[in-house]
């Protein structure tokens, strides 16, 4: 296996129900890599009807392992996120990928995407703003008297 552990942190505490925007950090402990010549982690966040709402890996974001720390046998890919997403059911998921290509393809598959981990968003109570659908835009709303010129 190659995911060795996976841990969320978060102000809240929670680790399967989070407040609409809340920031949290995924950290996976990947092992036994080594092998492999361009390992990629990349994760997938999807809702209860396997719509896809975010997914990027490290590849995509710029970032390559092998680069940056050598030696792939116990390593951490640290993920900061901030949960804009509408209330509901979502699942998280995990898949690795070798020898990334223009355009975010890659050339093999190291570890078919899988659920590492199921969560809900729920309304902030904290929050004013009420808000639907299932990206939180982070609207700001202002209003201002209009001079009607003849």
């Amino acid at each position: 296996n190659y995911i060795k552990d996976f841990f969320i942190e978060n102000t809240s505490g929670f680790k399967d129900a989070f407040f609409e925007s809340e920031k949290i950090v995924l950290r996976l402990c990947m092992q036994s890599l080594d092998d492999f010549l361009d390992p990629h982690v990349g994760i997938r966040i999807q809702d209860r009807y396997g719509l896809i709402a975010f997914e990027t890996n490290t590849f995509c974001q710029g970032i390559n392992p092998r680069e940056l720390l050598g030696c792939l046998n116990v390593f951490e890919v640290n993920i900061e996120l901030s949960i804009n997403l509408g209330h509901g059911d979502y699942t998280l998921a995990v898949g690795i990928e070798n020898e990334g290509m223009p355009g975010g393809g890659f050339k093999s598959v190291i570890l078919p995407t899988q659920v590492v981990h199921k969560f809900s968003v729920n309304r902030n109570p904290a929050s004013a703003q009420l808000w639907a659908g299932s990206t939180n835009l982070d609207s700001r709303f202002g209003v201002k008297l209009a001079v009607l010129k003849n």
